[in-house]
């Protein structure tokens, strides 16, 4: 069976990359919260929008975070941590994306930043399997904002059912499904695979 899909778009944190540095930076909140809660309110903290949208640099983005978000840190301390978050790709990440590039069109569509993207896309060379590498610090558009789901559409040239997207935060896969496009919310590499070949596609 044909899968009936003409683009892939990857999140890249939590999906084909390990960023459970991340859990340093949630252990520097003064009241612990579930880690749900803890990326919503990464999500629409104004620091994190402004950075990750290339609307302010590093400096102003630590202090908005440590006020944001409460945290027990200086923003120093906290940049040095955030530089962290990204630990490698997952186990078997490089091989599954050369598999389906023989197959389909690749994009990811990822919130990131100038700390994370270069590692990712260079020095850990999963960008080189990307057609499509729509970055939100580069784009100035981030999840979950359907203006970035729109954008993919337009960029990327597909029918929106035609675009299978995978990321592991339920808000954006939602968000995703609301511009139309076949969102799924996976966790993990081996959550992805498992959708993946259900689809259709030999991983």
């Amino acid at each position: 069976m044909k899968p009936a899909f003409d683009l892939i778009l990857f999140d890249l944190g939590g999906v084909l990359v390990d960023i459970s540095g991340s859990n340093e930076t949630m252990q520097f909140m003064k009241q612990a919260v579930p880690a749900t809660e803890f990326w919503r309110r990464w999500l629409y903290s104004s620091g994190v929008r402004a950075f990750e949208s290339g609307q302010c640099d590093s400096e102003i983005f630590a202090a908005r975070v440590v006020e944001e978000l409460d945290l027990s840190v200086t923003p120093a301390r906290f940049i040095e941590s955030f530089k962290q978050w990204v630990r490698g790709p997952f186990p078997g990440a490089l091989e599954l994306l050369e598999k389906l590039s023989a197959q389909i069109s690749l994009g990811c569509l990822s919130n990131t930043n100038p700390h994370h993207w270069p590692l990712v896309s260079e020095t850990m060379a999963l960008g080189r399997y990307f057609k499509h590498p729509l970055i939100s610090y580069q784009i100035g558009m981030m999840k979950p904002d359907a203006e970035i789901f729109e954008y993919a559409i337009k960029t990327t040239g597909h029918p929106p059912s035609r675009i299978l997207f995978l990321d592991d935060n339920d808000i954006n896969v939602q968000s995703a499904q609301r511009c139309g496009l076949t969102a799924l919310y996976v966790q993990g590499l081996e959550d992805a695979k498992t959708e993946l070949k259900e689809l259709g596609f030999a991983v």
